[in-house]
């Protein structure tokens, strides 16, 4: 779990440094990264993408002020 989280923190953080300074296609490259790594950590946790859908639709419907 440990190597798990600290490689998507990685890929987080080079994310947003590629956001900030890099070029698009590198910013595509680590966002492809980051939500790979993303769903290695869901689903290490038995976390399935139907239950991130499931609590998107429930956000969806929360009126935003």
């Amino acid at each position: 779990e440990k190597k798990i989280a600290q490689k998507f923190g990685e890929e987080s953080i080079e994310l947003i440094i590629d956001y900030l300074k890099g070029t698009k296609k590198r910013t595509i490259e680590e966002a492809t990264d980051v939500i790979y790594h993303l769903f290695v950590l869901l689903s290490s946790k038995k976390i399935s993408y139907q239950d991130i859908q499931k609590e998107l639709i429930k956000r969806k419907n929360v009126r935003r002020k």
